[in-house]
């Protein structure tokens, strides 16, 4: 998505705008750590989250909630789609 972003960070992004977008409700890592194919830990998802968020490609809405994707990553995920 961003050559700033590990692939890991990337992949979670991708995941953050598919689940909001299929749910409609902030994702939470509980979320991200249940889908199929994951390998990371719930706090490892949480730490990436939080650093999405501070680069403003995540927003928390309250804390201890989950995050929504900002319009940057629906940009930058639109334009990387195939």
């Amino acid at each position: 998505m961003n050559t700033m972003l590990n692939q890991r960070m990337s992949d979670l992004l991708t995941c953050c705008v598919e689940q909001y977008i299929k749910m409609a409700t902030p994702v939470t890592s509980s979320d991200i750590e249940r889908r199929d194919g994951n390998e990371f830990s719930s706090a490892t998802i949480r730490n990436d989250m939080k650093t999405l968020d501070q680069m403003g490609y995540l927003r928390q809405l309250h804390t201890s909630g989950g995050r929504v994707p900002t319009l940057m990553v629906y940009k930058v995920y639109i334009d990387n789609s195939p």
